[in-house]
């Protein structure tokens, strides 16, 4: 089991270098004419924009979700036979899902810019 534990790791590592080299291969590029920099440093703002208040959005609902989540945990966990180690890992399982996506969404506007 520990095997398979450490390809995974050692596969997502190979992953995220790929990820790595093909961004600055990407950003390698030019951009394009003046015009199609103006036009996309504005696509940029907005997209850049959209994200910001998507996420914000969201953040707020994580922290109401882990108010209540704290709150009612005992009965919660009595109800769903959860363990008391099972609180922080859902809390800490949102951000951590957030925050990838949110990076990746601004590399991919970044890199069609």
């Amino acid at each position: 089991m520990a095997i398979l534990l450490y390809a995974v790791i050692v596969v997502s590592l190979i992953a995220l270098l790929f990820c790595i080299l093909k961004r600055a291969e990407i950003l390698l590029y030019p951009r394009g004419n003046r015009k199609m920099v103006e036009i996309s440093d504005l696509i940029h703002k907005g997209a850049m924009t959209f994200l910001n208040s998507e996420y914000k959005l969201l953040a707020i609902f994580i922290a109401v979700v882990a108010l209540i989540w704290f709150s009612f945990h005992p009965v919660v966990a009595d109800m769903f036979w959860l363990s008391h180690y099972s609180t922080p890992c859902k809390i800490t399982g949102l951000p951590s899902q957030f925050l990838p996506n949110y990076s990746k969404s601004t590399e991919f506007i970044n890199s069609n810019g």
